[in-house]
């Protein structure tokens, strides 16, 4: 706090993330940085510094578990 640095962003990101069905996250470089820096080097083969802070997510039309339950249906209703 003495810095005065404040982390919106992640705060933003996380209310439709959080236990949300439809929401799915894709990558995060911040997260690669740490956990896995060997395979993002390889993937950056050198034209850029690994790092930064990319955050990607995808959004569902419907939640995988609507569009299992609508498949089950249709199966147990064949029966």
């Amino acid at each position: 706090m003495e810095n005065h640095l404040y982390w919106n962003e992640q705060y933003l990101l996380h209310g439709p993330l959080c236990d949300n069905p439809r929401a799915r996250v894709l990558y995060g470089s911040a997260y690669h940085e740490t956990f896995n820096k060997a395979a993002l080097d390889a993937m950056m083969s050198g034209r850029y510094p690994s790092g930064g802070s990319s955050f990607w997510y995808e959004y569902r039309r419907e939640p995988m578990v609507t569009k299992v339950l609508r498949r089950l249906r249709r199966y147990v209703g064949r029966e």
